[in-house]
């Protein structure tokens, strides 16, 4: 499960060059940054054995920093730490041999592109859209661990 460079090269250039054409289009702009505790579930069901779901909750340093432009746009990128607990399946240590999934979760970073617009009453109405890279070690058959990365579009 291990990326191609290539896939991980390609957002990052769009977001270089969607930034370069932002900071071009716009003279000012915000920038913003902070720090959290929090608390992560994490899930996770093998599509081969649906009815097993491993799952853990973490404790997470939650790191966040942003440029938001005049013209409205902006890029943000989250970062969380995880306290690396193991998951389970009904009690019991998810990585056991019953099927392929997730053992622990590192980290979880997210960059995406936003925008934003000023309604009539004040408020604003903002959207955004992104890629996540999850960190972590999976078990692929019975005692096979491996340090894992999963990539894609985030999904509520």
């Amino acid at each position: 499960m291990k990326l191609n460079q290539k896939q991980i090269n390609a957002p990052l250039l769009a977001t270089v060059a969607v930034l370069g054409w932002a900071h071009h289009a716009s003279a000012e702009m915000d920038y913003y940054f902070g720090a959290g505790i929090g608390l992560v579930e994490s899930r996770n069901v093998a599509s081969i054995v649906p009815e097993l779901e491993a799952k853990a909750v973490d404790v997470s340093l939650a790191l966040t920093a942003g440029l938001r432009f005049s013209n409205g746009f902006g890029i943000e990128a989250n970062a969380d730490i995880l306290s690396s607990n193991l998951m389970e399946i009904d009690g019991s240590e998810a990585c056991n041999g019953q099927s392929p999934t997730w053992c622990e979760i590192g980290s979880i970073v997210r960059l995406r592109g936003t925008a934003a617009t000023s309604l009539d009453n004040g408020s604003q109405l903002m959207v955004s859209g992104g890629l996540v890279r999850v960190t972590g070690v999976s078990e692929n058959n019975p005692g096979n661990l491996l340090d894992t990365i999963g990539q894609g579009f985030p999904s509520a």
